[in-house]
């Protein structure tokens, strides 16, 4: 094993500011160490990984396809940030009652969808797609628009968004739909891509039902649309958390995980950050 990751024991830490993060990178520098990052992916891709709701991953289940880790180091067909997801599902008190247990998360063709689905009977996944066509296509898969759910009020104990916050208009009038379909009590999980700083990146905004560009526009793939992808509206930073509340989130927080044994990393830092919100 490489000598920097004998010491280094799993991470898990939530942070209810950007102060408070800052004070644990201070405390942690090796987490933008690129040779620790690198070292994770190696240790991954020789032993295997595991993971608190798949088990144990062999080696022959891994692979790296670019160094862009947070995509790309793959266990099972699950990146970091997705088992990072895993791993908070799992920590949870209704993971021990599968068939009870109602959660909703805003994909249903990954293989994601599919771990959870395995698991949880009562498990709902739906697709976005832009246009009619696209929507006929999924079918029998269930279109939603997190910005107007279909769904009923109060009634998951959980709601999931895997790098999707990133591709709507108004993330606002989203989180207010997802603490409405959740139970008082409920969690909402979320990851996407993270500024780091205070305030977001606003890169594109609907104005009159028109796309205003305000940087270069940036699209992320969208398996129900996959030859015309996801156009990102903005990256949130740790504003979010406040916005969050804001929507009738009793409590929200930043959660980073960092694992050599479960194999989470970034590419940049070597962890995952998660947004977790309970109603």
């Amino acid at each position: 094993m490489h000598a920097s990751l004998e010491c280094r024991p799993d991470l898990r830490e939530a942070f209810a500011d950007i102060g408070a993060w800052q004070a644990f990178l201070a405390n942690h520098l090796f987490l933008h160490d690129t040779v620790y990052v690198r070292a994770i992916v190696d240790h991954a891709v020789a032993h295997g990984v595991t993971s608190s709701f798949l088990g144990r991953l062999r080696p022959e289940e891994v692979r790296v396809a670019d160094t862009n880790y947070r995509e790309s180091l793959l266990a099972a067909g699950l990146n970091p940030r997705q088992r990072a997801v895993l791993e908070m599902v799992a920590g949870e008190p209704w993971f021990s009652h599968p068939i009870s247990a109602r959660i909703y998360a805003a994909e249903a063709l990954t293989p994601f969808a599919l771990a959870m689905r395995g698991r949880f009977p009562r498990f709902i996944g739906s697709e976005y797609a832009s246009d009619l066509a696209a929507r006929k296509d999924l079918y029998p898969i269930e279109f939603q628009d997190l910005s107007s759910l279909t769904l009923p009020s109060e009634v998951f104990c959980c709601v999931i968004t895997n790098d999707c916050l990133e591709h709507v208009p108004d993330i606002n009038v989203c989180l207010k739909e997802m603490a409405r379909v959740l139970k008082p009590g409920g969690v909402m999980l979320s990851t996407f891509p993270f500024s780091f700083r205070y305030e977001s990146i606003v890169k594109a905004k609907l104005v009159n039902g028109a796309v205003e560009y305000l940087a270069e526009p940036e699209y992320h793939g969208n398996p129900a649309e996959p030859e015309k992808g996801s156009l990102v509206f903005e990256i949130p930073g740790w504003e979010i958390l406040e916005r969050a509340r804001a929507a009738g989130f009793s409590r929200s927080e930043m959660v980073f995980l960092s694992s050599v044994a479960k194999g989470i990393t970034g590419a940049d830092i070597a962890g995952e950050f998660v947004l977790r919100c309970y109603r």
